[in-house]
């Protein structure tokens, strides 16, 4: 208190001695009256050149040339002058002042959601330190692009929002050509970018499995790592299945696609880690923060790469690529295109690292769809240069609008043509008449079903009859399954075989013996005639396919639809849409999205019900249905 009544002398900060200026340590400053006071008294007198503004800051110059005002130039040359320490003009002053007040808004979110719950603050609250959190966090970002040559158009607006994430929006008309944001591939984070890349490339890790590695190791060096800034803008994992619980997956996807997938995923990703990742800690020749290298860390990583990632060339495989991964998806809506151009580039290693692109992906863990080869030219696009030089330069990357797009509308991206179960399984979302959706029935029940009718023998004999003929499901890890389109239509090597499996003994006795005589001539096995030529088993005939739907067929398909519903319990479609309608997207996002598939799937079951009953032949035609081969 006696430093600050120097300062105040110093400034001409004039005071009555009529006050008495009180620090407590425990209450804090305060100020007392030593005599009477009346109303009209003068009992200070501050010079406004003492008062810490924008314009009596050191920093005044840097902040209006940065276009900062109000409480954010404020905020800046109040931080600017506690930085210079005992050498700033308002040093003694704020020795007086705490580091900083103990509002709502100093407080962690957990604490905000805990103590302020249900009063009319903690929406406000909330809001206001994820807001603040969410500004820095883009402010820095935008820094980082800056620092590492990433253009991005004017015309784009990134919001960070924090019950809805990250989207891109445009400030004007964007129109199909116009180029939008450039992208060093220098600045993507890949095996080749990653400053674990001799470990990994020694412990012959590659693929999903080594950017994994590059990711931890990255995340692992906290502020002191290149892309530290990019990192904040991320969730710490994406909500994907893959981050469930057990219990989670059990509950929520029973029933559907993703079940047994993600629980084969889980065991499968902890056999990698602990057969690769876990040897690093102890071995490795950097020094590795096992911390960061737990298999809770190694399923973050997979979850934010699954969803993430994109190919960028053969040199680089696939990787993280800054600000083309936050523009949301929608399905047959794409507004911006990802593209590269491919490139065969060195290192300063040498030229055996250009032999080094055999990254592999599975069909479950692709990255975001992208065109990876030489493209066309487009137009110029809103601010940013478009010559010839940029457009074939191989060292980066571009985002160019594909279509037009008017102001103020989001800018969306495609993942592909995938449907719900896909998107949930790789992104954690769904969407809403995915004409992309399609639900499995694997051929393990087509045969518990073919299995309730006739003999072992005769389910076996006939699918064995089925394969010789060249046919087969599609065929996914360990399972073989037929597809049901979003419309509800059976492949027709489903309709086949369910046709093999319910002819007469005699016509499929012939049926074997034809097959057995084109397979001993070297014939095409895709056609083969019935004895009246009324059916040609051609593959993907339109013909073969309707004349297969016998009144059996149907009914087995009929069938098939109430065993494969059975496996979501004893919920119904209407349960499952009300209790998706009556529940929030954003914080039951779990349950909502799973909810979402479960519904999407078993409307496809109804479809396909309705297909069976409306192709179930009439009796004229039955009378007229060949019977034999």
């Amino acid at each position: 208190m006696r430093a600050f009544k120097r300062w105040m002398k110093s400034q001409s900060v004039e005071c009555s001695d009529a006050l008495d200026l009180i620090d407590d340590d425990l209450e804090g400053i305060s100020v007392r009256t030593v005599c009477d006071l009346h109303e009209g008294d003068l009992v200070a007198t501050i010079p406004k050149r003492s008062c810490l503004t924008i314009k009596t800051s050191g920093a005044r110059r840097l902040i209006e040339d940065a276009g900062l005002e109000g409480y954010l130039g404020l905020s800046v040359s109040l931080m600017y002058e506690r930085s210079l320490g005992e050498k700033g003009p308002w040093f003694e002053y704020f020795q007086l002042l705490p580091e900083s007040e103990c509002i709502p808004l100093m407080w962690t979110l957990d604490e905000v959601d805990s103590l302020l719950s249900g009063t009319e603050l903690h929406k406000g609250c909330r809001g206001l330190v994820c807001s603040a959190m969410a500004t820095r966090r883009m402010r820095a970002f935008k820094r980082w692009m800056k620092s590492q040559s990433v253009e991005c158009s004017d015309a784009l607006d990134l919001i960070d929002d924090d019950l809805e994430g990250i989207s891109v929006r445009t400030v004007c008309d964007l129109h199909e050509g116009d180029l939008v944001a450039t992208i060093p591939k220098r600045s993507c984070l890949t095996i080749k970018t990653s400053g674990a890349r001799r470990l990994i490339e020694d412990a012959g890790l590659e693929g999903y499995l080594g950017l994994s590695v590059s990711l931890m190791y990255e995340r692992s060096l906290g502020e002191k790592g290149p892309w530290f800034e990019y990192f904040q803008l991320l969730p710490e994992s994406e909500c994907i299945p893959l981050m469930w619980t057990l219990d989670e997956v059990d509950s929520l996807l029973s029933g559907t696609e993703l079940h047994k997938i993600v629980k084969e995923d889980k065991a499968l990703i902890y056999e990698d880690w602990k057969e690769c990742i876990l040897p690093l800690t102890a071995s490795a020749p950097l020094v590795l923060n096992p911390d960061y290298f737990g298999v809770e860390q190694y399923l973050a990583a997979k979850s934010l790469i699954a969803s993430r990632s994109f190919e960028i060339d053969n040199y680089h495989g696939f990787g993280m690529v800054p600000l083309a991964d936050l523009f949301n998806h929608k399905t047959g809506a794409e507004d911006v295109h990802f593209t590269s151009v491919s490139s065969q580039f060195q290192d300063d290693d040498g030229a055996d690292d250009n032999n080094n692109d055999d990254y592999h992906n599975t069909d479950d863990d692709k990255p975001r769809t992208q065109n990876s080869c030489l493209r066309e030219h487009f137009s110029n696009g809103c601010d940013m240069d478009s010559s010839s030089t940029l457009r074939d330069d191989p060292t980066v990357l571009e985002m160019v609008i594909v279509k037009d797009v008017k102001a103020g509308s989001e800018v969306f991206n495609t993942y592909g043509f995938v449907g719900n179960a896909a998107l949930l399984h790789r992104y954690g979302f769904t969407e809403p008449d995915n004409p992309y959706d399609i639900v499995n029935l694997d051929l393990e029940l087509v045969l518990q079903w073919s299995s309730s009718l006739f003999s072992n023998r005769h389910s076996r004999m006939r699918l064995s009859l089925w394969r010789k003929m060249d046919y087969s499901g599609c065929v996914s890890q360990n399972s073989e399954y037929f597809e049901i389109s979003f419309v509800g239509e059976p492949q027709v090597e489903l309709l086949v075989l369910l046709y093999i499996i319910l002819l007469p003994e005699e016509a499929c006795d012939e049926l074997g013996l034809l097959a057995s005589t084109v397979e001993n001539s070297k014939k095409s096995k895709s056609s083969l005639l019935l004895e009246k030529g009324n059916i040609l088993f051609a593959k993907c005939s339109k013909l073969s396919k309707n004349l297969l739907l016998t009144k059996d067929v149907c009914n087995a398909l009929l069938s098939l639809a109430d065993i494969r519903e059975s496996c979501y319990e004893l919920n119904s479609v209407e349960d499952d849409i009300k209790a998706m309608n009556t529940c929030c997207p954003i914080k039951e996002r779990k349950l909502y999205h799973s909810l979402m598939l479960r519904a999407s799937e078993r409307r496809i079951l109804e479809k396909l019900r309705s297909y069976a009953s409306a192709d179930m032949p009439t009796s004229s035609e039955l009378l007229a249905e060949p019977q034999s081969l």
